[in-house]
């Protein structure tokens, strides 16, 4: 087993914000190495704004170029796969990005194949939470959240609370997917070996 455990969490959407953390197995410890959001201008049309998005989504994936993940990780609460709707449109934007950085860039050898999952946001909060919280609101569940990973502020960085919030989820997700592939207990998420203040520098629409 890997000693280091290396996550994208992604929240999707218009503004849509990734989480990418780092968890030592031996040492029971999280590191939050980058949380941010690429974002579109809300009084354009539909297709331009998913144009806007490809292009800042596969622009902030450069960056991560060198990026040796182990699981890329999605919120999932879209219609069903083949419904035409602006939610579906947006995932089909994000999948076809991470679908062509996966096997086009980082070009991962077969054995260390980087998994794909999404995951709707009951599932979420069964893991982080418990399996009873799986239908608690939002607010709850953030407020309960925040609590688990403590010293939120500098794990989260500055911006609207709507941002805020994008970026939460996304974190949220990553870690999600460590209690579930990785069966992380979930009350070591304030155990850290270091905090990389995120920027949250917002990728816009220009």
């Amino acid at each position: 087993m890997k000693n280091f455990i290396k996550v994208l969490g992604i929240d999707p959407g218009m503004t849509t914000a990734f989480a990418e953390v780092g968890y030592h197995m031996k040492k029971e410890k999280i590191e939050y190495m980058e949380i941010n959001q690429v974002t579109t201008n809300q009084n354009d049309e539909l297709e331009e704004k998913l144009r806007v998005l490809d292009a800042n989504i596969n622009y902030w994936f450069t960056l991560l170029s060198h990026a040796n993940f182990d699981f890329i990780a999605m919120e999932e609460n879209f219609m069903p796969r083949g419904t035409s709707t602006n939610a579906s449109k947006v995932a089909g934007v994000i999948e076809a990005n991470v679908g062509h950085w996966l096997h086009s860039v980082w070009n991962r050898p077969h054995e260390e194949e980087i998994f794909f999952l999404r995951y709707p946001p009951s599932s979420i909060k069964k893991a982080l939470l418990g399996k009873g919280n799986g239908n608690i609101s939002r607010r709850k569940f953030t407020e309960i959240f925040l609590e688990m990973i403590g010293e939120w502020e500098l794990v989260i960085g500055e911006g609207t609370k709507a941002k805020r919030q994008h970026r939460i989820d996304a974190l949220a997700v990553a870690l999600a997917c460590l209690v579930k592939t990785m069966n992380v207990d979930p009350k070591t998420f304030k155990r850290r070996t270091k905090i990389s203040v995120p920027t949250g520098t917002d990728k816009g629409s220009s």
